[in-house]
């Protein structure tokens, strides 16, 4: 699920291979597109920061981008070797991260339609679970939720920082304002605010 922009709509998806927009005020499905190219259904979606096009990511490891006017698909991503667990977009709408359940992080550059990133974190020797992927603001850093908190250098993936507090998987992660903390969630039944 995500917040338009412009907060008076939200998207949705799910394994019946559809997306949906909904008006928040009347509750109304205004929009359900269902995609038939996809086996497995969507596991993500996420509005882009410009409120004209979306992401949905596959559980066969398609991303693609929607055109929200037409709901039409106007770009399809491919690299990914399992589920895209979820996607996120830089605010300045240049760049889309994407992670699997391959435990691969990948950034895509959406101006050139290509992939110039890629992490793998199965390549350190553990079983690595993904579960979420967060920019800040100025697309400076990126957080990813799963075994761990990891922080990384947005353009070259570099690592910054690991946090370890959580006992559980880490489901969700956001940065504060101008990422002068984080905040995380996990099936530890606890919320973390870290320092940056």
């Amino acid at each position: 699920m995500s917040l338009h922009p412009l907060e008076d709509f939200l998207v949705t998806c799910s394994t019946d291979r559809s997306w949906a927009l909904h008006d928040i005020r009347t509750s109304a499905c205004l929009v359900q597109k269902f995609d038939h190219s996809s086996e497995a259904g969507f596991e993500c979606v996420s509005f882009h920061p410009d409120g004209l096009i979306l992401g949905t990511g596959t559980g066969d490891a398609g991303i693609h981008i929607w055109d929200i006017k037409t709901q039409q698909n106007v770009a399809t991503f491919e690299g990914h070797k399992g589920k895209v667990v979820d996607l996120a977009f830089s605010e300045n709408g240049y760049y889309m991260a994407t992670v699997a359940s391959d435990s691969q992080v990948k950034l895509w550059d959406l101006r050139k339609l290509k992939n110039f990133q890629s992490l793998s974190l199965a390549e350190e020797g553990v079983d690595y679970s993904i579960s979420k992927i967060a920019f800040d603001y100025s697309g400076t850093y990126l957080a990813l939720a799963g075994t761990d908190l990891r922080v990384f250098l947005t353009k070259t993936l570099s690592p910054v920082n690991t946090y370890t507090g959580h006992s559980a998987l880490v489901t969700d992660v956001q940065f504060g304002p101008d990422a002068s903390f984080i905040s995380t969630s996990s099936l530890d039944r606890s919320l973390k605010f870290w320092s940056s």
